[in-house]
């Protein structure tokens, strides 16, 4: 009879135990759901935020390169102009070269008939040539300089997108995507 009364007096204090057990679990379950869901939220917004830091290198390095592009276009653009500005004013001076032996030659032929006659035409020819010769230097001197100016104007440019894509990387850079305080406050989440 004693001991029946003590396993009756023992029951209420089991019942306790396990609701407190049962109740412990549930909180433990709870705060473990409630975790699991903060940091599948803070993996989701990591990745999300890595792959816009992918996508902005991504647009970066393509500015940069496409500066570089231009740069190496100005380059070469000027070079071609340069060459092709030295070939017209190589092609002037060998045709000027031409036409006054063709003049010569010819004077040399009038002088035969007439000494006052030849010299006149000598000298017209002369003229001619020379006129002929100072239009090509002066075309030439144009076509150095439009040259030289559409380099500049487009290196100038290249530069500009150069400098811009400089300042988007500086500016991307600079804004934090996830604050201090505000990875602070999520830790302080997960511990509480």
């Amino acid at each position: 009879m004693g001991q029946v009364h003590s396993s009756d007096a023992d029951e209420p204090v089991a019942e306790r135990a396990g609701r407190l057990l049962y109740a412990a679990q549930a909180q433990a379950d709870r705060l473990r759901e409630q975790t699991e869901r903060e940091v599948a939220e803070l993996r989701a917004e990591t990745d999300t935020l890595h792959a816009e830091a992918t996508r902005l290198h991504g647009e970066i390095a393509g500015k940069h390169a496409h500066a570089a592009q231009l740069e190496e276009e100005a380059v070469r653009r000027r070079a071609d102009a340069l060459e092709e500005a030295a070939r017209r004013l190589e092609s002037a001076l060998a045709e000027s070269e031409r036409l006054r032996a063709e003049t010569a030659d010819e004077a040399k032929l009038l002088l035969t008939d007439a000494a006052d006659q030849a010299a006149l035409v000598v000298t017209s020819a002369s003229g001619t040539a020379d006129e002929l010769v100072a239009r090509a230097q002066t075309e030439a001197s144009t076509l150095r300089d439009v040259a030289a100016a559409d380099a500049e104007s487009t290196r100038a440019q290249a530069q500009a997108h150069r400098d811009k894509a400089h300042q988007d990387s500086l500016s991307h850079a600079s804004d934090d995507p996830l604050p201090s305080t505000r990875r602070a406050r999520r830790k302080n989440n997960l511990h509480s």
